[in-house]
Parts: structure tokens; C-alpha cells; sequence
């Protein structure tokens, strides 16, 4: 008997652990992929996949443009290139369909590139050029390779070289370079007479090719490799994360991945480890959290390290706009991260001072002045759909918590009481998105007039407005 009790007990209290557990679960599942394949979400759209047509759904799972493309690509600045396939002969044509999936830009070319900076690269007849927004022709079909825009210049091969040339289809650099990286930060990676080295805008070495391989510069620092190891320079050529590594890739919110025997973990700018190469795979922080495989199986970690999101996926991609598409016994489809509450952000306390709700420091902030108690607040995301999550504190109560910012608004009832100096709304960050800082738009209506607030915040720093009545 005493036998049969104690197996009741550890039952017991193996299913009270399983409930405590799904009690902490730290994402939801955001929707299912009812397509053969399913892809990550850029400009509010993912590509998704029946057969060999393709087409995009939204960040709730509707289908906006049907799959009736062979040929698609992600949308970048409201374009996305588009188009068909002659399976029996191998040939395709391609051009650019708008949000709408209206064929904007004739499906003419032969190869079709995203648009950067209102430019796109198109090959016609084994010739490159450029077009712009409108399908015309800024620089013509006369080079024998092109890259996308950056930074004013894109990338052009003319014969067996690479170099650069303008908008206005002057050329800024010669061909002269066995290969070229876009511009950025000023500088561009290139490889000449078979090493790496980095140029200015007009031409000349800032760093001579003296690497194996050489990538962009990211926040100052760009990765090369020297006697097959990996290491970060400095726009000098200084060695700021020493080429001790397996191999090391840019950072992405302050932290980036390495290998080192075989193993993968992440480093500080310091070159200290945040996390320890002990993952059998890691991939960079997108949105505050990195994809690592440990045991067969992929999980999330927040940056500091800690596994937030357990590894129980068979396959998982980056977080893009708030959400994830993953694989968990054979079930396809989008996560969404559930976040605990933050321990810069206290509980409740009604009539409470901002400061008094946070250890974040609080910006200086704006007066609106209202003639009524009683106001509609609408919120949605201010320009630019990237992701960001926010809470609002309205006189000391979390109103809204971890709330994704979309384009559709958001509407909340508020009343003011007497007490002028408890009557704020305060913005807190969950997130920075994908284009810092977290940026949200308020439209205040109170009964007479409507008034349009922008607030923006980041991880370290809250704003707020006070309200004043007339």
C-alpha cells in the first residue's frame, strides 16, 4: 500500500510540475502555416508557398496576395519583385507587384532585385541597369553584374570586375575588384587580387587587402578573417575582438555570435562572453532574442543569456515583426513571445507617480491640455510597422500590457480626476522592433478636438504626457 502511495504522490506531483510549467510558458501560438511552406515576415508580409506558386499573408494569418506567382520576393519599400516561369523552356520573367498584388511594374526582366534607397537592379538580355519606383530606367542595361543601392552607390561588374557607380549612371569607382560588399557606415568590404580589404567613397584603401575575408562594418566593427581565424577590427585596423575564433559574425543588439571549438555562444563588445560557446548552433539576435539549437532541438535566449523560450522546436527562424515560424511535432506555423513582467516595471498602484512605477528614467515629457474628463485615445504604430511591444501606465495601472503596435488603432477610454499631478500616461519599451527607438502614435480626442501625440522610448528611458484640463 505504502508502495502504491508514494507512485500516487510523485504522479501527482509530476502533473502539478507540468501544470506550473505550461502556467510559465513563454510564447503563444500565434497561428498555423496552411501552406506548404511559410516564410519569415518583412514589411508586414511573409511569402508563403503551395506547389510552385507563391503569395503573402499578413501578420494575422490572412492571405493577401494569393499564391499565383512562381517567382517572389520580400516587399521592401511597398514593391516586391514578382513573376512567372516557363517551366518547358526554363525561362522566367519577372517585375513588381504592390501591396495589393497588382502587377505595378511589368514582368519584363529576367532577374529582379528588392528596392533600396527608391532603386532596383534589373537584368534584361544578360545586361544590368537600374529603375526606379515608377519601372524607369535611372542608370541603363550596360553592365554585366549589379547590386542593390546603398548609401548612394551600387555595386557593378563590368567584364570580370566590380566598382561602383551613382544614380546619375556616372561611375564613381572603377571596376577594379574581384568582388564588392554594399556601402555602409561609409565604408565598403572588397576583395582585390584575391584578399580583402575595406574602401572609402571614392576609391581609396582605408584598410589594404590583407584578409582572407572581410565583411561590413556594424557599428564600427567588421569581421575578417586572418590565418583561417575569426576576429572584429576597428575602422583603424585594430583588432577590437582578437581572430581567436572558429568563426565570428557582426553584433546585433549589442552582442555577437561566435564559434569557438566547435561550439557556439555570444561575446560583448569587450570580448567577454555573455553566453558561452556551448550551443551546437546559434543564429543573431533579432528583436531581443537569438535562436540556439541544443540537443537537436531549438530554443530561444533573451540578452543576458537566459533561455527564455525552452528548446523544444525542430526548427525555428528569427523573431520578425513579433513573431517566429517554427516546427514542433510536425506543427508548422508562428510564435509570439510572451514576456514576463519586466523587473523595471512595478505592480499597480493606483494615483501612483510615474516614478514611482518604474526604474527606468522618465523624459521631461509634454503637457496636453483637454477640455473634458473624459477622453478616446486611439494608439497604433507611428510611420513604420517593425514590431515594436509597449505598456502604458495611466495614473499608476498598467491600462496596456505588451501590446504589439500595428497599423489598425487601438482605442482606450481614460478619465481624468481632479489630482493634477497623478493625470499622465507613461510609455515603457518592451522592445526596440526592428528600427529603434519604439516609437507610438496617440490620437486624443476629447469630445472638441482631436490631438495628435508622438512618443518614443527605448530601453533605458520612458516617456510621458501629462493631461491639463482648460
Amino acid at each position: 500500500m505504502y508502495k502504491y502511495l508514494v507512485l500516487l504522490c510523485l504522479l501527482l506531483s509530476s502533473l502539478s510540475s507540468e501544470q506550473a510549467n505550461a502556467q510559465k510558458t513563454s510564447y503563444e501560438w500565434a497561428f498555423d502555416c496552411a501552406f506548404d511552406k511559410c516564410y519569415d515576415f518583412y514589411d508586414d508580409r511573409a511569402i508563403v508557398v503551395n506547389g510552385r506558386v507563391k503569395g503573402f499573408i499578413d501578420r494575422k494569418g490572412n492571405v493577401r496576395v494569393s499564391p499565383r506567382f512562381h517567382i517572389i520576393d520580400a516587399y521592401s519599400q511597398e514593391l516586391a519583385s514578382a513573376g512567372y516561369i516557363d517551366f518547358k523552356k526554363m525561362e522566367s520573367k519577372s517585375g513588381y507587384i504592390n501591396k495589393a498584388g497588382e502587377m505595378v511594374i511589368a514582368n519584363e526582366y529576367d532577374i529582379t532585385s528588392p528596392f533600396n534607397e527608391n532603386l532596383a537592379c534589373v537584368e534584361q538580355n544578360k545586361k544590368w541597369g537600374f529603375i526606379d519606383r515608377e519601372g524607369r530606367f535611372v542608370v541603363p542595361l550596360q553592365f554585366d553584374g549589379a547590386q542593390t543601392f546603398a548609401e548612394g552607390m551600387g555595386g557593378v561588374k563590368v567584364g570580370n570586375y566590380w566598382g561602383f557607380v551613382r544614380s546619375n549612371g556616372k561611375m564613381a569607382i572603377p571596376a577594379r575588384f574581384d568582388m564588392v560588399l554594399p556601402f555602409k557606415e561609409g565604408v565598403s568590404a572588397v576583395k582585390y587580387k584575391g584578399r580583402w580589404g575595406f574602401i572609402s567613397p571614392n576609391g581609396q584603401f582605408l584598410l589594404q587587402p590583407r584578409y582572407g575575408y572581410a565583411g561590413s562594418f556594424e557599428d564600427g566593427l567588421a569581421r575578417v578573417s586572418q590565418d583561417n581565424r575569426w576576429g572584429l577590427v576597428g575602422r583603424k585596423g585594430e583588432f577590437v575582438v582578437e581572430p581567436i575564433y572558429d568563426l565570428i559574425f557582426n553584433f546585433f543588439d549589442g552582442l555577437a555570435r561566435i564559434k569557438k571549438d566547435g561550439k557556439w555562444g555570444y561575446i560583448d563588445y569587450k570580448g567577454n562572453y555573455v553566453v558561452p560557446p556551448t550551443y551546437e548552433m546559434a543564429q543573431d539576435y533579432s528583436e531581443g532574442l537569438a535562436r540556439v539549437r541544443h540537443k537537436g532541438r531549438w530554443g530561444y535566449v533573451d540578452r543576458k543569456g537566459k533561455m527564455v523560450i525552452p528548446p523544444s522546436f525542430e526548427s525555428a527562424y528569427d523573431f520578425r515583426q513579433g513573431l517566429a515560424r517554427v516546427t514542433q511535432a510536425g506543427r508548422r506555423g508562428y510564435i509570439r513571445y510572451v514576456q514576463p513582467l519586466e523587473p523595471d516595471m512595478e505592480v499597480d498602484k493606483p494615483k501612483a507617480a510615474a516614478e514611482e512605477m518604474t526604474r527606468r528614467n522618465i523624459k521631461s515629457g509634454r503637457t496636453v491640455r483637454v477640455k473634458s474628463q473624459e477622453l478616446i485615445v486611439e494608439l497604433f504604430d507611428h510611420k513604420k510597422l517593425d514590431g515594436d511591444v509597449i505598456s502604458l501606465n495611466f495614473k499608476g495601472e498598467w491600462i496596456v500590457k505588451y501590446h504589439e503596435l500595428r497599423s489598425e488603432r487601438h482605442k482606450l477610454k481614460l478619465y481624468l480626476d481632479g489630482d493634477k499631478g497623478t493625470n499622465y500616461l507613461m510609455l515603457y519599451a518592451n522592445n526596440l522592433g526592428e528600427t529603434p527607438p519604439n516609437t507610438v502614435a496617440l490620437n486624443i480626442d476629447d469630445g472638441t478636438e482631436v490631438q495628435k501625440v508622438i512618443l518614443n522610448a527605448d530601453l533605458k528611458t520612458c516617456d510621458i504626457i501629462y493631461f491639463e484640463m482648460e
